[in-house]
């Protein structure tokens, strides 16, 4: 009928079982965890190691094409990045304030 010895083992293989969904659960929730945290750091990263390239006028050309916009061209591999109007407009106008100031200050 009422046997304490079964009731024991069944209860310490009830407890087994739970013990082996915790840790796998666990197992699980920590690999997730740092699935994403890896992803956070990689676009951290990605985002902050890429420098902007200074390159002085003998490496590179400027144009203006048809629609207004600021081309920067790369002399040696002829690659080029269009900005728009407005940023040809302040490169434009900080490279003749300089002009006019190298004018003036001899």
């Amino acid at each position: 009928m009422f046997n304490q010895e079964t009731m024991k083992e069944k209860a310490k293989a009830l407890v087994n079982s739970f013990n082996r969904v915790i840790v796998i659960a666990a197992a699980f929730v920590i690999g997730a965890g740092a699935h994403f945290s890896y992803g956070i750091y990689r676009d951290y990263r990605n985002k902050t190691a890429k420098l902007p390239v200074t390159q002085t006028l003998s490496q590179t050309s400027v144009a203006v094409n048809e629609r207004g916009e600021f081309l920067l061209i790369d002399r040696e591999t002829g690659r080029y990045s269009i900005y728009s109007k407005e940023v040809g407009d302040a490169v434009f106008n900080t490279y003749a304030n300089q002009m006019y100031t190298n004018i003036n200050s001899k």
